[in-house]
């Protein structure tokens, strides 16, 4: 006998639908459903018989032709059984791998009994100003590749670069909806929902910190725009590239291990910090900005970098000087304790970028 061959094909029949309906709800694979089916067919055939029905004019020992006409009915039998229950399976997989969705933050400190009186709005909207930056913090620290734990502790930092030069990526955005995006929100219709007079004191405090929640989007945004040249130039193999790239690193996260001392020394020691202090870190910000632009210049003209690659880090130390220039914009109103105390005229004081460059000059003079 050349086969097996099946008497009763009212009960193959059968058989092949139960299957069939047990193998869809079950597991709705492709290969598994036609491999099933197929096997069942051809049992009805020997194998020899399939090729010779199928496999005109193929020379008897072409078996290579023969098992790619087999793998071409093979794949056909199983369009052709799968077609029917196409929306059934679509229906199937999309209950079956249903996103969980992305849990976004919410306010903390923003509520109704907070908006009674002024003082209380302007601090509740502090406080949530401050958990704003906590986790933009986090989110630009793990954009470069470090650790927000260890940033914050007293380990050498130069060191720290050094363990993490390979960048793991990140998802800016996924972690900017989940952490960044409904705080901000919230702070924004929040101060938008206050109803004592803009004459009031307060009025001013809630305009600077909403200008300081933008600062710290927008240090996000151009950490964003930063990640894409630090993750392909912290694989480069001229050293020339990666050490300046670790000094965009260093100088963002130094920033920040420093702006984190601020924040404890106003909120932990209840220290009052003066608003006109922070133009000794835009004078040093500014300084860092020129060093930084004068090296790539002479990378440059030495020929140790290529002058497409000077200009990528051209760009990206640009983007390193904002995000520092909006991290210390912001902490000029989050970590002043007294804000309330804080004049205009104080605020017209601090130094400009002009004024930076005047004040750099006769120090080197």
């Amino acid at each position: 006998m050349n086969g097996l061959i099946y008497n009763d094909k009212k009960i193959l029949l059968l058989t092949i639908f139960i299957l069939l309906a047990y193998a869809l709800w079950l597991s709705p694979d492709f290969n598994q459903i036609a491999a099933g089916v197929a096997i069942f067919l051809f049992g009805m055939l020997s194998l020899e018989q399939g090729f010779q029905s199928f496999a005109v004019d193929i020379s008897e020992s072409d078996y290579t032709l023969k098992l790619a006409i087999f793998h071409t009915l093979f794949n056909l039998v199983g369009v052709a059984i799968m077609l029917p229950f196409i929306s059934r399976m679509v229906i199937f997989l999309e209950r079956a791998l249903r996103s969980e969705g992305i849990k976004v933050d919410q306010p903390k400190y923003l509520n109704d009994a907070a908006m009674a009186f002024p003082d209380t709005l302007v601090s509740a909207v502090r406080q949530e100003t401050v958990r704003l930056y906590q986790h933009a913090s986090h989110i630009i620290l793990k954009t470069i590749g470090l650790s927000p734990r260890s940033v914050f502790s007293e380990q050498d930092l130069q060191q720290l670069i050094v363990q993490n030069r390979k960048i793991p990526p990140y998802d800016v955005d996924v972690a900017y909806n989940r952490s960044v995006k409904g705080i901000y929100s919230a702070i924004i219709a929040y101060i938008s929902q206050a109803s004592f007079t803009w004459e009031m004191r307060q009025s001013g405090s809630l305009y600077w910190l909403r200008e300081a929640s933008r600062h710290i989007v927008e240090a996000i945004k151009d950490t964003k725009h930063l990640q894409k040249n630090l993750l392909k130039m912290s694989f480069s193999s001229n050293h020339f590239i990666t050490d300046e790239y670790e000094k965009i690193r260093y100088q963002i996260a130094d920033l920040l291990r420093q702006l984190e001392l601020f924040r404890l020394q106003a909120e932990t020691a209840g220290e009052e910090i003066g608003l006109l202090s922070f133009d000794v870190f835009k004078v040093k910000l500014k300084e860092q900005d020129q060093q930084m632009n004068a090296s790539i210049d002479a990378l440059i003209r030495e020929h140790k970098i290529k002058p497409e690659e000077g200009t990528s880090l051209i760009n990206d130390s640009s983007y390193m000087y904002e995000i520092k220039k909006h991290l210390v914009a912001m902490a000029e109103t989050v970590f002043i304790v007294q804000q309330q105390n804080t004049t205009e005229s104080e605020r017209e004081l601090t130094l400009d970028d002009n004024e930076l460059v005047k004040v750099m000059q006769t120090e080197n003079d």
